[in-house]
């Protein structure tokens, strides 16, 4: 985990870190371009059968490897760092597109630039997540349980499968966002 918050003394009484995870937000950018930016909150969101499950690769050595991938091809039992050849194997019909990471960075870095709605310390947390300082901030949205079900909704009608964990320090939010049930 990287955490970029600001280096301070010891913690401030009261800190709220809300830590924002997009499990698939490589393969939510592809299909952003491909269905439209609303397509998550469309009356149904279900993706069409000619769109078949969607798997993100990138080169390992002298192998094609599943970098990321969608819900779908989660579903199919496939895994991050399995092979595209036995991907392929298990279910030919998946889509296979090459990783972009540049355009996966330039969109979490615009998902960070959307949240200063909500609180000016806002940062980028690995490859697929951020970080918001929202102590003091809660109250300007209805409190802390409004604030994150707005925050998750937005993202839904945006597009995205979001996980929210709020806590009072990075680590136990991450840990929320990516382990709650």
């Amino acid at each position: 985990m990287s955490t970029l918050l600001p280096k301070e003394g010891p913690r401030k009484s009261g800190q709220r870190i809300l830590s924002l995870w997009f499990p698939y937000l490589c393969a939510e950018r592809i299909l952003r371009q491909r269905l439209g930016r609303s397509w998550r909150s469309r009356p149904s969101h279900h993706l069409p059968p000619s769109c078949p499950p969607l798997v993100i690769s990138h080169r390992d050595s002298n192998a094609q490897r599943i970098a990321a991938l969608d819900e779908r091809a989660e579903a199919l039992k496939l895994k991050r760092g399995m092979g595209i050849a036995d991907a392929r194997a298990m279910h030919p019909s998946i889509d296979v597109v090459e990783a972009d990471p540049e355009a996966d960075r330039r969109l979490l870095e615009g998902l960070a630039d959307w949240c200063d709605r909500y609180t000016p310390l806002v940062a980028i947390d690995g490859e697929d997540g951020l970080f918001l300082d929202v102590t003091g901030c809660t109250h300007l949205f209805g409190g802390e349980r409004a604030m994150q079900d707005e925050i998750l909704t937005r993202f839904f009608q945006q597009g995205f499968d979001v996980r929210a964990g709020l806590a009072s320090t990075p680590g136990a939010a991450w840990a929320a966002a990516r382990f709650h049930g």
